[in-house]
């Protein structure tokens, strides 16, 4: 797993020393990382589908087991989100655009003992519309996201044999970070 990220960290830094200075226009993809509370949080996939539009799909899954004094801890989560993005203004070395976006979210959090069982599992849905800027260093790129947002939150708790649905739903504001590459 060491020489996995050593080999990436390497390719990466091999692109920052020798890679041309081109504009950004002439890439029409890129990957990364971001988080953001409007459209999603995790590994990203950007296709730029025309000179004014932008399509991003982002997504993560995790899965923790643990066992502590008898009681067994599973957890698994995982989020899937869309964003589409429209330039509003376009330079050398960033843009400016408005974005629109959703996630689904799930957390199944479940503990089992001997003398108990408890869950609790957490479907989230979320959509929003912001603004955001992305700076461009050679075919590195970082994005800082604000907008607001909407979501739903339907909780499903169990504590040994009683069941209780619950259901949040709130507005405010969202923010997000992400860095990526292009290519």
């Amino acid at each position: 797993m060491n020489r996995i990220i050593f080999l990436i960290l390497f390719i990466f830094g091999f692109q920052v020393v020798f890679c041309q200075e081109a504009s950004y226009l002439s890439y029409n993809n890129s990957f990364g990382i971001k988080y953001t509370n409007i459209s999603g949080y995790g590994i990203y996939y950007d296709r730029a589908v025309s000179d004014y539009l932008n399509l991003q799909v982002m997504g993560l899954f995790y899965y923790l087991y643990g066992v502590k004094d008898n009681v067994t801890h599973k957890n698994y989560n995982y989020d899937i989100g869309l964003e589409i993005q429209e330039n509003l203004i376009q330079g050398e070395s960033g843009r400016v655009y408005f974005l629109e976006g959703g996630y689904y979210y799930l957390d199944d959090d479940r503990y089992d003992g001997k003398d108990s069982k408890n869950y609790i599992i957490d479907h989230s849905f979320n959509v929003g519309v912001g603004m955001s800027g992305q700076y461009y260093y050679k075919r590195f790129l970082l994005s800082l996201d604000i907008g607001y947002k909407f979501y739903e939150d339907r909780l499903e708790t169990t504590n040994n044999t009683q069941h209780y649905p619950e259901i949040k739903r709130l507005m405010k504001l969202g923010l997000g970070i992400g860095i990526g590459f292009m290519f």
